[in-house]
């Protein structure tokens, strides 16, 4: 499985919140992307129980939770 860009959830124009933060949310939230997506192949190279595969799950967790604000977030 591998989380993919929702561009179509980026917004625009929104009261309270200039543009430029809105881009800067949205460099955040396609960096959760793409560390997730990383860390979900390191993960099944890793061997299951082992010390650095339990590192590399408490990481992924973050950024899987880093991926659902942003989409979460967008809707507003």
């Amino acid at each position: 499985m591998n989380y993919k860009f929702q561009q179509h959830l980026k917004p625009k124009g929104l009261s309270g919140i200039s543009d430029n933060q809105i881009a800067q949310h949205w460099t955040l939230y396609e960096g959760y992307v793409e560390n997730a997506n990383r860390l979900l192949e390191e993960v099944t190279r890793a061997e299951p129980g082992a010390p650095a595969w339990a590192e590399l799950k408490r990481r992924l967790g973050f950024e899987i939770d880093g991926v659902r604000a942003g989409r979460f977030a967008a809707r507003f």
